[in-house]
C-alpha cells in the first residue's frame, strides 16, 4: 500500500509556503487612521495643529512614531508626496497635537494632509484619507475689502446689497471662497441660493477690538459666466 503522504508531498511544501505567506503579511499592522483633523489657533497665526485616531488590528498593536505630508496640489498628495513640508518619521507613542513647523503657509489657499503611524514592531501603517484645509487669512496683509456702509434708521427697510461679477472661464475654477464680516447679523445670497445653514452669523464680539469673519466654500459648478452677490443686512446687536 502505498503512502498517502509521500505520493502528495507537494501539499505539505504548498501548505508551508502558504504558512510562511501569512506569517510574513502578519509583520504589517492592519491599524488604520482615523478622523485627521486640521485646527487654527488664533496665537500660532497660519501654522496648522495636525490630530488624528487610530482604529487598532486588535493585536495590541499602538502608536510608537508618526509622519505628516502637506502638500498644494491633489496629484502630489495621491502619490504620497509632500511639496510642501514632510515631517519625516518621528517618535511618539501619543500625540494630541502635532504643530506644522514648515514654511509660512499662503493665507486663503487650499492644501492636503496625510499622516502615518509605526507600531512597536516598527511597521507602519497605511497613509490616511486625504484632509483638505484652507488657511485663514490674515489681517490685515490678505484683506483687500472695505467695509460697505448704509445710513439705516428704525423706520427704514433692512438693506439689502447686490454685486454682479463676471467670470471668463468658470471651468478653470478649481475652488472658490466668500470671506464675509459684519458688525451685526447677516443673510449671503449667491446666484439666488442662500450660503450656509448658520442663523445670526457672525458671533457677537466687542466690535471696537475685533469683527469675526464666515468663510463659505463655493461649489465651483455653481459659478456661471455671469453671478451675483447679494448681501441682507438685519438689525442686530451693533
Amino acid at each position: 500500500m502505498r503512502n498517502p503522504c509521500r505520493d502528495h508531498s507537494w501539499i505539505r511544501n504548498t501548505m508551508f509556503l502558504i504558512l510562511a505567506t501569512l506569517l510574513v503579511s502578519c509583520s504589517q499592522t492592519d491599524s488604520t487612521i482615523q478622523n485627521l483633523e486640521v485646527d487654527f489657533i488664533g496665537n500660532l497665526g497660519n501654522d496648522p495643529i495636525f490630530s488624528w485616531s487610530s482604529e487598532e488590528d486588535g493585536n495590541g498593536s499602538s502608536q510608537f512614531a508618526w509622519q505628516i505630508i502637506v502638500s498644494d496640489n491633489p496629484d502630489d498628495i495621491d502619490k504620497n508626496l509632500g511639496n510642501v513640508w514632510d515631517s519625516d518619521k518621528n517618535d511618539g507613542s501619543h500625540v494630541p497635537g502635532v504643530q506644522y513647523t514648515g514654511e509660512k503657509l499662503a493665507g486663503g489657499r487650499q492644501y492636503f494632509a496625510k499622516v502615518r503611524t509605526w507600531d512597536e514592531n516598527g511597521d507602519p501603517s497605511s497613509w490616511s484619507e486625504t484632509e483638505r484645509f484652507v488657511v485663514p487669512l490674515e489681517y490685515p496683509g490678505d484683506w483687500n475689502a472695505e467695509w460697505l456702509t448704509y445710513d439705516y434708521t428704525d423706520e427704514a427697510a433692512l438693506p439689502l446689497f447686490r454685486k454682479p461679477f463676471g467670470i471668463t472661464d468658470p471651468g478653470e475654477i478649481d475652488y472658490a471662497r466668500f470671506y464675509i464680516a459684519a458688525p451685526g447679523f447677516y443673510e449671503a445670497y449667491l446666484n439666488g441660493e442662500r450660503l450656509g445653514e448658520n442663523v445670526l452669523d457672525p458671533g457677537q464680539t466687542n466690535y471696537e477690538d475685533y469683527t469675526y469673519y464666515v468663510a463659505y466654500d463655493i461649489d465651483a459648478d455653481a459659478l456661471e459666466e455671469d453671478n451675483t452677490i447679494g448681501i441682507m443686512l438685519g438689525n442686530g446687536w451693533y
